[in-house]
């Protein structure tokens, strides 16, 4: 039976509360990682979410992860320069430079596809 992974109380508390609709984005995750921080970013003129997962042991020697890894929440509907460009910024700032895995990180973004509103991965 697999654990289901815990979002720390103070994400929840301060993050999630202001921002509930991310609760469903990071429901899929928490099969395979523990959410340890997250917090708006406001960076190349856009403004996104970012989260620090630690993924479970099962995913740590399967694909030889050694860091969190950085999951970000756009609410553009495509990929944009700006996105990532605030991706490369986000790696610069505390706490995600030195705890994010620098080669991977996990961008969602909203389904332009979707006529219901909701947010696919």
């Amino acid at each position: 039976m697999a654990v289901k992974g815990k979002i720390r109380e103070d994400v929840f508390n301060v993050h999630i509360r202001v921002n509930p609709a991310e609760l469903e984005v990071l429901q899929p995750f928490l099969f395979d990682f523990d959410v340890n921080y997250g917090r708006k970013i406001n960076a190349a003129n856009t403004t996104l979410s970012a989260y620090l997962l630690q993924p479970h042991r099962l995913l740590e020697t399967t694909f030889g992860f050694q860091d969190e890894l950085l999951l970000v929440v756009s609410g553009h509907h495509s990929i944009q320069p700006r996105t990532m460009q605030a991706i490369e910024q986000i790696y610069s700032e505390q706490p995600f430079r030195g705890r994010a895995d620098p080669l991977s990180f996990i961008l969602v973004s909203a389904d332009q596809m979707s006529n219901n509103g909701s947010t696919h991965i």
